[in-house]
């Protein structure tokens, strides 16, 4: 399949869909706004898939996939998730049909906040987990793992107080790779979700599990609450995150987003269900606002991210570090100075009773 130039503006696809714009478009293929015309002009989201840089051997395997992506979204049927509607091909294009959601992304949302100078409250972020956990659970017990959760893929429609999961990516250059592979009999490790949001072992080795979403739920939270990309708070030399430099929240909510954050799979909440029973414990009684460190500036927020600014966090505790010795090194030369000349300094002398007799002056 080569690659195919834009859907225009105006193009009647299958006879009822009508193109009215692109709202995106990555590296696996475009996503337009289309109005359902046998539906009197509803608006639906039409995925197209079209691989920019794969080769024929990976694009062979596209239609299988396509093919099989629509049946787990066909399974799909819960409030928080868009309706399928359909798949097809045309004219050599494989396309998708989604509801679309009139909302704003998570970013978006963020974004808003920002520029009051704000982020997401604690008490917001915990009722914004205890909304999505269920829908990670539901997704979870049909054997299906969103791989891609942050900002940009949870949507808040307009006019409800609940959020929604959105782009399931299911069809990415992973899934095209394992295909191929088990044809072969080869094991091609791809980089597959989002960096800063998903696991190690989903991005160095490619592998996922069900709670490699709680995971990437965690850090999306902390995003909210700290409204800065997630490498900003995180050590690539010590793997470690060190997100409490950049908002205060309460311990027993700490400890939870901690145990998903774990390192290891084995270490995090193995279940959506377990994240939910742990929040639950939590009173909301005389409840603390996230409150952030005075060090901590909101920018505009951007999931824009080069690799390149991942060791920025790691400079400026170098950098900390640095200042802390300096002044210690200065406190202890200054000490050191004084105490030679204490037994001349009246006051100074008395506290360590060791003054100069008249004699010795003599």
């Amino acid at each position: 399949m080569d690659y195919l130039s834009e859907i225009l503006p105006g193009t009647l696809i299958e006879r009822r869909y009508r193109v009215k714009r692109t709202i995106g478009q990555g590296g696996m293929g475009r996503t337009y706004l289309v109005a359902d015309e046998q539906r009197f002009n509803k608006l639906c989201v039409l995925k197209e898939f079209a691989p920019r840089d794969l080769e024929a051997s990976f694009v062979n395997k596209s239609r299988e996939l396509f093919e099989r992506e629509a049946r787990v979204l066909n399974k799909i049927d819960h409030p928080q998730i868009p309706k399928f509607l359909g798949w097809f091909t045309e004219l050599g294009r494989l396309l998708l049909v989604q509801e679309y959601i009139d909302g704003y992304t998570y970013a978006e949302l963020l974004q808003q906040r920002q520029q009051e100078g704000k982020t997401f409250s604690e008490t917001e972020v915990i009722q914004w987990l205890k909304d999505l956990l269920p829908v990670l659970s539901y997704i979870h017990a049909h054997n299906i793992i969103h791989r891609d959760i942050s900002p940009d893929n949870i949507m808040l429609p307009i006019g409800s107080d609940k959020p929604m999961l959105i782009d399931f990516g299911l069809v990415n250059k992973q899934a095209i790779t394992q295909l191929t592979a088990s044809h072969n009999s080869l094991q091609i490790p791809t980089a597959v979700g989002k960096i800063g949001y998903s696991p190690s072992e989903q991005i160095n080795e490619g592998k996922y599990y069900f709670n490699s979403d709680l995971y990437a739920l965690a850090v999306t939270a902390l995003v909210l609450l700290i409204g800065k990309h997630p490498q900003t708070f995180f050590d690539n030399f010590k793997l470690k995150w060190y997100w409490q430099d950049f908002v205060t929240i309460r311990e027993d909510f700490g400890n939870i987003i901690d145990k998903m954050l774990a390192r290891v799979p084995q270490e995090r909440y193995q279940s959506a269900q377990e994240v939910l029973m742990a929040l639950s414990t939590i009173s909301t009684d005389n409840f603390a606002y996230a409150s952030l460190t005075p060090t901590t500036f909101l920018e505009p927020f951007s999931d824009n991210y080069s690799l390149e600014n991942t060791v920025e966090p790691v400079k400026n505790k170098t950098k900390k570090t640095q200042i802390i010795v300096l002044i210690c090194l200065v406190f202890s030369i200054i000490s050191v100075i004084l105490a030679w000349h204490s037994p001349y300094i009246n006051g100074l002398c008395n506290i360590f009773n060791n003054c100069v007799k008249k004699t010795e002056l003599e």
